[in-house]
């Protein structure tokens, strides 16, 4: 019936997006510790600048 394949379509949609948010989310925050570092390393570095000059 048209119904259950309009259901199907729908349910494919739904674990399509929620695939697609929960791979995004793991994503920002497997990158998010290595953007953390490199801000510190960058501010890190810039303390030692002004010191040196």
């Amino acid at each position: 019936s048209p119904s259950s394949t309009l259901m199907l379509f729908s349910l494919k949609k739904l674990i399509i997006r929620w695939y697609a948010d929960t791979t995004a989310w793991i994503a920002s925050r497997a990158s998010h510790p290595m953007i953390a570092s490199q801000e510190n390393f960058l501010s890190t570095t810039k303390k030692f600048t002004i010191q040196f000059h």
